[in-house]
């Protein structure tokens, strides 16, 4: 573990869920009972989890003596960053204070609050603990419709604000669903954002597969070809490649029922990028854990591209929930709404703007 020091830095990332989460918990406190290895490991498998890009990959915890006390702590090779824990200090670092340093987080360690404090807050979002695999964790009361997805030469318009303290940004963009088959293929073609002079067209193409028994859908692999051109930039493409260890769970593959649940385990993420811009090779972390509800059916949404009956569901993740309004009839999505953390005020809303069937 590197050297530590009494020195504090200004957080490099607005967006650290870590922290941002938990800053209400900052008093230097004493903790109440000398740090275990268990309580550290559940700290840590805790921030592994909500931070996949910031704490990857998994690593082991480790013990050392550093500063005049001992710590535990956890290196991570990926985001070069370590977590860590005091056990029994007494002087500028008090037992049972937890740090991050490295990556995102500066060369200096950065006091994020006591262990104490940090699993209790870890208590309160326990639902997401306590589920392993993936599962329906209920049925539903019956009231069920067919789950459908656009269809082939369907073309959508989006329109995404997005709210940056008392600020806003709003782009639009077109969606093209070139083939949605039940031969287990959806592919997007035609995603086009412009941003001032700036164009970006992504070609996505999503490879899933239906779960012969119990009707589950899951998202094997990923596949964009991501073109940006505009008045004073040179035309570039760029493919991606994300796949998914084991495959990411999507949901029932047929019906989606009022008050039906599910929860969708982290996997592995591989992102491949050719050419690769940032010289790392491939990108791997971890996927939030989810769990998804589908609130009500048949609710009537209003947007600029008109009026739709639609399911509505919501999609819970530890850091943050998305709202999600979807058209009955030809499954394109008409609104939705994406809030961070404990916010009653949404980061951004996205709005259907135009819908064209090829009928």
């Amino acid at each position: 573990m590197c050297q530590i020091n009494s020195s504090r830095v200004t957080m490099k990332r607005a967006d650290i869920y870590l922290l941002i989460m938990l800053s209400f918990c900052c008093s230097r406190t004493i903790f109440a009972g000398t740090p275990v290895l268990a309580d550290a490991d559940r700290l840590f498998d805790f921030a592994q989890t909500a931070e996949p890009t910031l704490f990857f990959p998994s690593a082991q915890t480790q013990q050392v003596n550093e500063a005049g006390s001992d710590w535990f702590y956890r290196y991570f090779t990926g985001s070069d960053s370590y977590a860590a824990i005091n056990i029994n200090g007494t002087g500028t670092f008090l037992g049972g204070s937890v740090y991050v340093l490295g990556g995102d987080f500066g060369d200096e360690p950065l006091y994020v609050g006591t262990l104490e404090n940090l699993l209790a807050t870890i208590d309160g979002i326990e639902p997401f603990s306590s589920e392993e695999e993936n599962t329906i964790t209920n049925q539903g009361n019956g009231n069920c419709v067919a789950r459908k997805f656009p269809a082939q030469n369907d073309t959508a318009g989006f329109r995404t604000t997005t709210f940056i303290g008392d600020t806003s940004t709003v782009t639009d963009r077109t969606e093209f669903y070139e083939e949605v088959t039940s031969a287990i293929t959806i592919t997007v073609i035609e995603h086009i954002t412009r941003v001032g002079d700036s164009q970006t067209v992504t070609s996505d193409r999503y490879t899933s597969y239906f779960e012969s028994l119990g009707g589950m859908l899951f998202n094997s692999e990923n596949d964009s070809v991501i073109t940006t051109s505009g008045t004073n930039l040179s035309p570039s493409t760029q493919n991606i490649n994300t796949t998914y260890a084991p495959s990411l769970f999507v949901g029932p593959s047929d019906t989606l029922c009022e008050g039906q649940e599910w929860f969708a385990s982290p996997v592995m993420e591989t992102t491949t990028n050719s050419p690769d811009l940032s010289g790392n090779g491939p990108a791997v972390s971890q996927s939030l854990p989810m769990v998804v509800t589908i609130n009500s059916i048949g609710d009537i949404v209003t947007v600029q591209g008109g009026t739709y009956s639609t399911i509505k569901m919501t999609v819970l993740s530890p850091n943050s929930q998305t709202i999600i309004w979807t058209d009955l009839n030809f499954g394109v999505r008409v609104l939705s709404e994406s809030y961070q953390g404990d916010s009653e005020n949404p980061s951004s809303i996205e709005e259907l703007i135009s819908f064209e069937l090829p009928f």
